[in-house]
């Protein structure tokens, strides 16, 4: 304890501000407010959160310029029905959208909503969303579609459904997860779009929360397929096949799994993540993992289903959930899909910022299987935007990438062609 005669300060504990170090911050203050140490906190504190900001938009504005020289996928043409597999992973911002063709002409919707849409305005977004619905690989002028998937309830994969399905459009058939009830103002949307509401089907596939494996449809048990029926029915490997044409079929692998997973505080408490639909599509010799927001659960699911010898790598797959790191693309599932080419559907950051999606070591995690795998060879090196844990936050990163590994927010929509094979030839 100093003396009366000691100038010496004894550091009081509840007084942080003690340990500051204003240094040449001093010079940019009215004086008078050095005489008040915490007054002096708050402004420097203040200034220290400003010039991050900054500095965040400044990364921002660098990274969009760099952003805009990559040139916009040019959609690849072709029609509806000639034989030749579609798909387009849809530039939605943080949310979720795919849209597919099968060769025999039937289109497949597998959710559509975003909660942010990269600094698009609303009308600017649905027109260039209903526009490659609408193109003659998909829609054209038809007004059906034969297959609507709502893989779970969550708003940033359904809430866009009204706006971009053009109004003459009915569903002939809807599948999903979960109750109905739960895609609140998307269920009015569901019911009014479906030819029949006998057509809107509930699909629960995969352990429940006691373990115990369960397989229905609209709460029945799902038969077996047969010579005589395979739609609707469960293939020899447990799946549910709701598309099966000559050379291409379309299999529901998981549904309503039950969730368990902590993951670094993150708790899923309804579930509706792990309970999204998965579903593969096999065509023309190649396969198209489509995971929704499967997370760690789905996935230890999926690898040790009765499905898990035609999920070993696969061609293409969009990440689970947006590529988040806390919750799914476990190493074990990474390293047992080995696909050839991954796409994230997520917001660029300049859009949206809440989720830090997609995570830059779920990048690695996938780069690093593609590398192990000779992968890099067929890429040429690109940049996308990642968010990584950088001084004790999250930061929007320029990264280059040498696989084949892309991103909606950085790279725009997505397309897949698997053309019909020529006399003689495979399937490219």
């Amino acid at each position: 304890m100093p003396n009366g005669d000691d100038k010496t300060r004894t550091r009081n504990p509840k007084r942080k501000w003690d340990d500051l170090d204003f240094g040449l911050f001093t010079d940019k203050v009215n004086p008078e407010e050095l005489k008040h140490p915490r007054k002096m906190a708050r402004t420097f504190r203040a200034k220290q959160k400003a010039d991050a900001a900054n500095q965040a938009r400044k990364e921002a504005e660098a990274l969009r310029a760099r952003l805009a020289l990559i040139p916009t996928p040019v959609p690849p043409g072709g029609g509806r029905g000639d034989g030749n597999f579609y798909l387009a992973f849809v530039k939605v911002g943080q949310g979720d959208c795919t849209v597919m063709t099968t060769p025999g002409g039937k289109v497949i919707l597998i959710d559509c909503g975003t909660i942010a849409t990269d600094n698009e305005d609303q009308q600017a977004y649905v027109t260039r969303v209903q526009g490659i619905l609408t193109d003659r690989m998909f829609l054209g002028n038809a007004d059906k579609l034969e297959i609507l998937i709502l893989t779970h309830p969550d708003q940033d994969h359904i809430n866009q459904l009204e706006w971009v399905v053009p109004n003459n459009v009915k569903a002939h058939t809807v599948y999903h997860s979960l109750r109905l009830d739960k895609y609140l103002l998307a269920q009015a949307w569901v019911r009014s779009t479906v030819i029949n509401e006998a057509l809107i089907k509930r699909v629960d596939l995969g352990p429940d929360t006691s373990g115990k494996h369960k397989a229905l449809l609209s709460g029945v048990a799902i038969q077996k397929a047969d010579a005589t029926n395979k739609i609707e029915r469960l293939d020899a490997d447990g799946g549910l096949t709701i598309v099966a044409e000559d050379d291409c079929t379309v299999t529901l692998v998981a549904a309503g799994v039950s969730n368990d997973y902590k993951e670094e505080g993150v708790v899923d408490e309804q579930h509706t993540n792990a309970a999204s639909v998965v579903t593969l599509v096999e065509v023309h010799g190649k396969r198209i993992l489509l995971c929704g927001d499967a997370t760690f659960d789905t996935e230890n699911y999926m690898i040790r289903s009765g499905m898990r010898d035609r999920l070993r790598r696969v061609d293409y797959i969009n990440a689970p959930h947006h590529g988040s790191k806390r919750t799914s693309s476990s190493q074990s599932f990474v390293d047992h899909v080995r696909p050839r080419e991954m796409v994230v559907v997520s917001a660029a950051f300049f859009g949206h910022t809440q989720h830090h999606l997609p995570s830059w070591p779920v990048v690695q995690r996938w780069a690093a299987r593609f590398a192990a795998d000779r992968r890099p060879a067929d890429t040429t090196p690109h940049e996308m935007s990642v968010w990584d844990l950088t001084e004790n936050r999250y930061n929007p990163t320029p990264r280059t990438v040498a696989q084949p590994v892309y991103s909606t927010g950085s790279h725009d929509t997505q397309y897949v062609v698997i053309r019909k094979p020529a006399a003689g030839g495979g399937a490219s």
